[in-house]
């Protein structure tokens, strides 16, 4: 199946793990990890999973435990180069049919580097590397994941509390006193969120709050949080990338939308593939 490098496809690196995430309204989609990425290092045979979807024909590819997928990974000024060999199963829905050794053979696929970043654990947000306008509460959030490289996002990342509806208010209190525009507010019973962006400060800051959500435990994972209350921190975003990322629709004038925490929020709830 051909690979689509759409600008929306993107590349990010959290922990050491780097997970390809495919773009939206595309009909051929890849997913992929190197669980044990090393900038310095340029080919792996470990830690590499694969999953290629055909949202048109149904077909699909994913690469199992015990069989041969390699790659090579080369970092290009502001983006990835990606090639790939291995084996997996390729289903076909259209003709009903199923090959378990199937071969996946891509080269030379460019992705846009969206960001590196690092998983903290009881921290004071703007004391751990997040910028210093960055909303926080008097405690240590349980959880946050910190962009510390990003040539498109800038710095920031996202922050979890196991708060309630007081503490989100005072969240979105203190940002609303940084002097952003505001793109949209959700008051809805058991949910609430708030998104404030200026075009010139290229800062973005989105506050959500869900009742619904079970608190931060000491095994969550930033890639499965959900948290009460998740704070994200952008300094650094161009319009152009908040639209690329969120889309060009009418998302500045409207006052119930949730689309652009919602396309933030899926990277933390990205499906990693191929564990080993």
């Amino acid at each position: 199946m051909p690979i689509t490098n759409g600008a929306q496809n993107v590349v990010c690196v959290v922990d050491g793990t780097l997970v390809l995430v495919p773009g939206d309204e595309q009909h051929v989609g890849m997913s992929m990890q190197v669980s044990n990425y090393n900038k310095n290092q340029t080919k792996y045979d470990q830690g590499v999973g694969v999953m290629v979807e055909n949202t048109v024909t149904g077909g699909s590819f994913h690469s199992e435990d015990g069989k041969d997928m390699e790659c090579t990974v080369d970092k290009a000024d502001d983006a990835f180069v990606i090639a790939l060999s291995g084996y997996g199963t390729f289903y076909s829905k259209q003709q009903g049919m199923s090959d378990e050794n199937a071969k996946i053979v891509a080269k030379n696929m460019k992705f846009n580097h969206l960001f590196t970043g690092k998983t903290l654990r009881n921290v004071m947000p703007r004391d751990a590397g997040f910028p210093s306008f960055t909303p926080q509460l008097d405690v240590k959030a349980p959880l946050a994941m910190n962009i510390t490289e990003s040539p498109h996002l800038g710095k920031g990342g996202m922050i979890y509390y196991n708060g309630d509806e007081s503490d989100y208010k005072t969240l979105r209190v203190a940002a609303a006193k940084l002097g952003l525009d505001k793109l949209g507010e959700d008051n809805e019973a058991g949910y609430m969120e708030v998104i404030y962006y200026s075009a010139k400060k290229q800062t973005l800051v989105m506050i959500e709050y869900d009742a619904g959500s079970s608190p931060i435990d000491e095994d969550a994972t930033w890639e499965d949080a959900d948290a009460p209350i998740m704070v994200t921190v952008l300094d650094g975003i161009s319009e152009d990338w908040l639209e690329l990322m969120f889309g060009d629709d009418d998302t500045r004038s409207r006052a119930n939308n949730k689309t652009v925490a919602n396309k933030l929020r899926c990277l933390g709830k990205m499906n990693r593939v191929g564990r080993k």
